[in-house]
């Protein structure tokens, strides 16, 4: 199996009036890189078996199997089947990782594995303001096994190892992280865990978690004079973090952390802060 080419977007800001691309349709951000991958490797569209696309946020105008749409919306050929899916953060890697299989498996010659998300059409949070009406994916049932589903969803956590696989306990190999734009949250963290870490002279980092009634909880830092107006239990969980840590062991210090992050992750604030970024307003904290 060989990797015959790869090809991407730009990089830039996503936002509805100030975003790069905000007079672009996802169709067409995707089409574009699957007609780059095409021209630049010099295989055949015909040849194409399957075009597998990641994608979280499949509303509104990445509906409706996105990857099939912005593949014909190329002109491409129709008879090339195509799927969308979604892994979460993880979800054009999964896709790539399905190419390959398929490959490797004898099913398919030629695959394409993909990804796309238009932040500024579609902002973290889309469906939350439509979920009083339609309903919930998320069951009370589900919600009671796991607090830290909502709004998280799918839990990146790898066992005795943390975040990503990487943020407990450190890999045997050497790490190296290279960023370009911005490297926030939940990037960051794994860009702290790395061993080395290559960085654009514009690349900015941070953690903006209690904006959104949230937690930094492997990487917290006291910035009280700029982060007060924000949500009152992900700061004081903060708080809790920063003046408990150095009592904790190495080996306890995670089992205690997520003592203290559950219950912010489950709260009412914590749905809010969503709740606020997708509706562009800001956010009333409830301190519950």
């Amino acid at each position: 199996m060989v990797v015959v080419e790869a090809a991407r977007t730009p990089i830039g800001r996503g936002h509805p009036e100030k975003g790069i691309f905000r007079d672009l349709h996802p169709n067409e951000l995707l089409g574009a890189v699957f007609a780059a991958v095409i021209d630049r490797s010099g295989v055949d569209a015909a040849e194409v078996e399957d075009v597998i696309a990641g994608c979280v946020q499949q509303y509104g105008v990445q509906a409706s199997n996105i990857a099939r749409n912005a593949w014909l919306r190329q002109g491409l050929r129709v008879g090339t089947a195509a799927v969308t899916v979604d892994r979460q953060c993880g979800s054009a890697q999964q896709a790539v990782n399905f190419a390959a299989a398929l490959i490797a498996c004898g099913a398919h010659d030629v695959a394409i594995g993909a990804g796309v998300e238009h932040m500024g059409r579609i902002p973290l949070g889309t469906p939350q303001p439509f979920e009083a009406d339609l309903g919930t994916p998320h069951s009370p049932e589900l919600l009671d096994r796991d607090a830290l589903i909502v709004p998280i969803v799918e839990r990146p956590i790898v066992a005795g190892r943390g975040f990503a696989g990487i943020a407990q306990r450190a890999a045997r190999k050497p790490l190296i992280a290279a960023v370009e734009g911005y490297v926030l949250a939940g990037g960051f963290e794994v860009a702290l865990a790395c061993d080395l870490i290559v960085a654009a002279y514009d690349a900015r980092f941070g953690i903006p978690e209690v904006k959104r009634g949230l937690v930094a909880a492997a990487a917290t830092h006291a910035l009280a004079a700029q982060i007060a107006h924000n949500a009152p239990l992900a700061l004081s969980a903060s708080e809790a973090i920063v003046q408990r840590a150095g009592e904790w062991t190495e080996n306890e210090a995670w089992q205690r952390q997520d003592e203290i992050v559950r219950p912010v992750f489950g709260s009412e604030d914590a749905l809010e802060g969503a709740r606020a970024f997708a509706e562009k307003h800001e956010p009333r904290w409830l301190a519950r």
